[in-house]
């Protein structure tokens, strides 16, 4: 109905009289009239016929986040005064935009469950037809190990003699399965670039090869003066490195500029090293996945009605009986456990600085 009123009212002009200028009915007042008419109907019992026109699976979402969720308030001042305007006053107005919006409410929240919980049902059976026989995570396994390999390459150097490997937790992060296709590689290699840095330079620090040095306004007078007497290679983000006072980064250039930069990650940790290769080798990535659960998704109970209170990964509250939850997590979310087997062989001596840099607090 609402696309059928669009459609023969987005040519609709109003011309006056003395032809000063015209006007037209733009969408949002098609889907106020809209609105009003069908919370009215619902108020009066005669919902059925008319909400089935309006709402459609496909259209619940946005009706829901243009009317109610956090607009419920906002819409209902908005009927109480479309009805003013139509001269729909009665003693009963409140009451029945309350009967009729909680109705109207009631149906959408319904519509758009059974929809997101039936897209998520076709997206994990992509999922699985893209993932067949674990196609997808290997070649993504690969993919990050490659890059990880060539960025680091720059500052390591695998071992050549056998020696213990270690395994680390790079990342562990909740995704929509929608976003499991071979483009995932692309979005979550600057985090696993800002944690292969940590990993490495904790396991040097702890063997006592690198020394730490925290950064922050206070002693970047010291920083330039670490600079100065070692010449280093820079491993970490730009940021890490530069100084705090933009003022003062013609000097800092000046200063490292025979030093090689490697530019990666984006956390607060980075590595002056003074001695290249670092004799550490990125020998596997491995990728392992698990579906959500109660325990690791943000779900409350509503004790009144013993239904589960969860927001899909569209928005908005909606609640599902612990089936329908089960099923839904299921199908919408994958947790992704990324780790990276390391050989490390212990340097013959220090290899120079672990940096942690506090963030920029200055008034300046």
């Amino acid at each position: 109905l609402y696309d059928e009123m669009r459609t023969v009212l987005n040519d609709y002009e109003r011309m006056p009289f003395d032809g000063s200028c015209k006007s037209c009915v733009v969408d949002s007042v098609v889907r106020d009239f809209i609105l009003i008419v069908t919370v009215l109907s619902c108020a009066y019992g005669s919902r059925n016929n008319l909400l089935e026109s309006v709402i459609s699976g496909k259209n619940a979402y946005s009706w829901y986040s243009s009317y109610l969720g956090n607009n419920f308030e906002a819409t209902k001042k908005r009927l109480s005064q479309m009805m003013q305007v139509l001269s729909v006053e009665s003693e009963h107005e409140a009451k029945w935009l309350a009967l009729g919006l909680g109705e109207f409410n009631s149906f959408v929240l319904n519509k758009y469950k059974v929809q997101s919980m039936k897209d998520a049902r076709k997206e994990y059976s992509d999922f699985l037809s893209k993932n067949a026989d674990g196609i997808l995570i290997r070649s993504l396994e690969e993919s990050l190990k490659a890059h990880l390999q060539e960025k680091c390459g720059e500052w390591l150097e695998e071992p050549k003699q056998k020696y213990a490997e270690e395994r680390f937790r790079l990342l562990k992060s909740t995704l929509q399965v929608s976003f499991m296709d071979e483009d995932l590689a692309g979005n979550i290699i600057p985090y696993l670039e800002t944690r292969i840095i940590e990993v490495i330079g904790n396991r040097l620090y702890k063997m006592k090869k690198l020394d730490l040095f925290e950064r922050e306004e206070s002693n970047e007078k010291e920083y330039f003066s670490i600079l100065s007497n070692t010449k280093y290679t820079l491993v970490g983000p730009d940021w890490v490195v530069n100084p705090y006072d933009y003022k003062k980064r013609k000097d800092f250039d000046q200063l490292s500029s025979g030093y090689r930069r490697i530019n990666m990650g984006n956390g607060n940790t980075g590595i002056l090293l003074n001695e290249l290769p670092v004799p550490i080798g990125i020998t596997k990535v491995s990728i392992s996945t698990h579906h959500m659960n109660f325990s690791e998704c943000d779900c409350s109970l509503d004790e009144e009605t013993g239904l589960y209170i969860y927001s899909p990964s569209t928005g908005g509250a909606l609640k599902y009986t612990t089936d329908e939850l089960e099923e839904y997590l299921f199908n919408e979310s994958i947790i992704l456990n990324i780790t990276v087997r390391l050989k490390i062989k212990n340097p013959p001596s220090k290899c120079g600085l672990l940096i942690r840099k506090k963030p920029y607090f200055s008034d300046r």
